[in-house]
């Protein structure tokens, strides 16, 4: 899995985050000015950076699964041509199940819960 930074993201297949609809419609709504709007959609991007450092410090998984496998392989190649950076990057190790299996074991999960 990698972290891929570049000035047309959209372009390249990469989908907004939900966030990005409810900016948009906020921001449509209250007919905000651009710096206004740069603001309210920093505080999400602050709040949803802030719930990804908590879930990553939760959990540290030591593999990637296969669909990210192909988002490294297709970063790698739009790096290779410079449509885009690759600023961090996860290498998996060993097999697929490699990690702490029984930390987040399916049938010790309770119903309902993620």
């Amino acid at each position: 899995m990698s972290d891929v930074s570049g000035k047309d993201l959209i372009e390249m297949g990469f989908a907004p985050a939900p966030w990005f609809g409810e900016a948009l419609r906020e921001i449509t709504e209250r007919r905000l000015s651009l710096s206004q709007a740069a603001r309210i959609a920093q505080g999400y991007v602050d709040r949803i950076a802030a719930a990804e450092a908590a879930r990553a410090a939760r959990e540290r998984p030591l593999h990637a699964t296969p669909p990210d496998w192909r988002l490294n392989i297709t970063s790698e190649s739009e790096a290779r041509f410079g449509l885009a950076n690759v600023v961090d990057e996860i290498r998996p190790h060993g097999a697929i199940m490699a990690g702490d299996w029984e930390a987040d074991a399916p049938w010790r999960r309770k119903r309902g819960s993620e």
